[in-house]
């Protein structure tokens, strides 16, 4: 007999769509599967911990990946994955008894978990976090705008104000178009190297978009706002009602007008393109705002069968729908995960996010060329993030003269830790601090990290005792420099993250801990994708990991040269 799906013994009752949309999934799954593994006991979590609380969490590190344990183990949220990307819970429902950091690591930019972690952040500490979002664009859309920026750049004084009217609408529809086909997605370690390299840009696109969601995939903006609304309004209860978008610098696109650009960008826009002659001006600004409406129009084309998943409402749509829900706009960090692109382009296409109502807090990326002059060329400034493996990285980047005064930069905060050890011996200094030796854990602070504050305690050596009753020093090197001297000398504003599923709970109490202690090197705070002040046990160290939170960026990232002070080459 065929269980009724239901949320908390309440029958959910979705729109005929929204039903329908569900079917169209990034991957088929079959009746068979979709029976076997539809019925999953998942038992109630219980190794849960407490950790200190962030003060200051800039942006949702991964989207709020590190909530997933909590997430799967909430009835409701579970049954909102489930009826909102089947595909993906069939997926998740296989690995259930896996690792701890396999239960985290498939949620990264997953718009239902997100919601379940900015729902839970809301009402909890009643704030919107912003969300990170790491996105790859279109190679070919990519194309389609530039050549049609080239174009206006070719414009000179004496041209035609129709002409550049016609010009100016192109480059909005594309922009739109760009903004809709933008992934969201992390990708493999392959396809990252690919997109460095600058080989196959095409082919490696297609690849992000067809891999599996579970490992690195993507989804388009589009979908995944569509995701995020409907997960919002079923695990919220909201009922939404039509309300004005914010007020913009630059007109809005009309969602009738991003279905015109959908089959327009099939060619580049350029003097040499084909059908160039229908989209050139004929001095007629009516005329030709109604050829660009219809050249894609004018072209009947089979349907084809959709890959792309849910999908039932426009970025517009969906955008006004989480801002009554929420009380208020979303916002996000762009991680720009696409090399080789032009900041012109990142620059209209931040705006017309913008335009929709989203907030963009930021851009960034671990490759400063890309956004260096980013803010100098958009309608209102976006912060310009430089992210680095580890604290080395930052160092270096100061040393070669790569930072400028009063940027804002970003690293994994493990890089501040040294290897942990485990004690099984007893000493006798220990006893006063009420630890059990034998099954305790030990961190040292790196040298780099021994702040003016820590030097004036009377004894900064000893052993403090943390939540976890777990032992904590500084590795003390007085002739070592500190990141706090290069705070000053650049007035940097300096923010850490961590990779959540491959922290333990004393390495994310300790870095809480001395994050919040000193805010005033740490201005930016500590970009957390768990629950604030929870964590889960279960992530140890193997043969070949440390659950310090730097993962395998330990492998890429410098280590800091205590001989390097701020200044030298």
């Amino acid at each position: 007999m065929r269980r009724r799906r239901t949320i908390h013994g309440t029958p959910v009752h979705l729109p005929k769509e929204i039903l329908k949309a569900t079917r169209r999934i990034n991957r088929k799954v079959s009746t068979l599967e979709s029976c076997r593994y539809d019925q999953v006991y998942f038992t109630p979590i219980t190794n849960m911990v407490y950790i200190a609380p962030i003060t200051n969490i800039p942006y949702a590190h991964g989207s709020f990946f590190g909530v997933a344990p909590f997430f799967l183990y909430d009835p409701e949220w579970r049954d909102i994955l489930r009826q909102l990307m089947p595909d993906v819970y069939c997926e998740v429902s296989k690995r259930i008894f896996v690792a701890t950091p396999r239960l985290i690591h498939w949620a990264e930019n997953n718009p239902v978990v997100a919601a379940y972690g900015l729902s839970n952040e809301k009402k909890t500490r009643g704030r919107i976090v912003t969300l990170e979002w790491d996105v790859f664009l279109d190679p070919h859309l990519v194309e389609c705008v530039e050549n049609a920026l080239n174009e206006l750049d070719s414009m000179g004084p004496e041209s035609s104000k129709d002409k550049v009217f016609v010009i100016e609408g192109r480059l909005k529809l594309l922009s739109m178009r760009l903004l809709e086909k933008m992934l969201i997605a992390h990708g493999s370690t392959s396809q990252l190297m690919m997109e460095q390299l600058g080989f196959a840009k095409k082919y490696n696109f297609s690849r992000v978009k067809r891999t599996r969601r579970t490992l690195g995939g993507g989804i388009f903006v589009e979908q995944w706002l569509s995701i995020f609304a409907e997960a919002l309004k079923l695990g919220l209860d909201a009922d939404v009602h039509g309300i004005e978008l914010p007020a913009n610098k630059s007109e809005p696109i009309h969602h009738e007008a991003q279905k015109n650009i959908r089959d327009m960008t099939d060619y580049p826009f350029n003097a040499n393109g084909p059908d160039s002659s229908k989209i050139r001006g004929s001095g007629d600004p009516v005329k030709d705002s109604q050829c660009v409406a219809s050249v894609g129009a004018s072209k009947p084309r089979k349907a084809k069968k959709s890959n792309t998943g849910f999908c039932s409402y426009s970025i517009l749509e969906a955008v006004r729908v989480i801002t009554e829900i929420l009380h208020g706009s979303p916002g996000v960090v762009l991680d720009l995960k696409s090399r080789n692109v032009s900041k012109r382009v990142w620059a209209r296409l931040i705006n017309t996010l913008r335009d929709c109502g989203v907030r963009v807090e930021g851009a960034g990326s671990f490759y400063m060329e890309d956004i260096r002059g980013l803010s100098d060329i958009t309608f209102d400034p976006v912060p310009e993030m430089n992210f680095f493996h580890s604290a080395g990285d930052l160092q270096y980047a100061c040393n070669k003269g790569l930072i400028q005064k009063n940027d804002t930069v970003y690293f994994n905060a493990g890089s501040l830790l040294l290897q942990k050890t485990i004690v099984r011996s007893m000493f006798s200094s220990a006893s006063q601090f009420g630890l059990n030796i034998s099954t305790n854990l030990q961190y040292a602070l790196h040298p780099c990290a021994f702040f003016k504050k820590c030097k004036d305690k009377p004894n900064a050596k000893q052993w403090h005792k943390f939540l976890h009753q777990h032992g904590c020093s500084w590795s003390i090197d007085k002739s070592c420099s500190t990141i706090e001297d290069y705070q000053e000398v650049y007035q940097l504003n300096i923010g850490v993250y961590s990779q959540e599923f491959a922290i333990d709970e004393v390495a994310a109490d300790l870095l809480c801990r001395f994050v919040n202690e000193h805010s005033d090197v740490f201005n930016l705070g500590f970009s957390w994708g768990g629950v604030n002040g929870v964590t889960v046990k279960g992530i140890q160290p193997g043969l070949f990991m440390s659950t310090d939170g730097l993962w395998n960026q330990r492998y890429v990232g410098k280590s800091w040269n205590s001989n390097l002070v701020p200044g030298d080459a």
